[in-house]
């Protein structure tokens, strides 16, 4: 799954490295599973900017599935956009 290996990589002192690389092997199905159906609804595109989001955030640790699938969807402005013909 393109995003736990990405985020292993990024975070390479994690638990998550360590289940990945099998010294956590009985949480290994379950953890890929718990991701695979948090993520079911979001795009290649969706992944892609989560992924960029966490790299340009500078966290220590991988965020957990709900923020990182939060990170993933497109945000919405705080503040409308305005033209110059407003």
């Amino acid at each position: 799954m393109l995003a736990l290996t990405s985020l292993s990589e990024m975070f390479s002192h994690s638990d998550l490295r360590k289940k990945l690389d099998g010294t956590h092997e009985s949480g290994f199905a379950s953890l890929v599973n718990t991701w695979a159906l948090g993520m079911a609804d979001l795009t290649r595109e969706d992944v892609e900017r989560g992924l960029q989001s966490v790299l340009n955030s500078g966290m220590e640790f991988e965020p957990s599935l709900p923020a990182f699938v939060k990170r993933c969807k497109p945000q919405a402005h705080a503040y409308p956009c305005r033209t110059l013909a407003d």
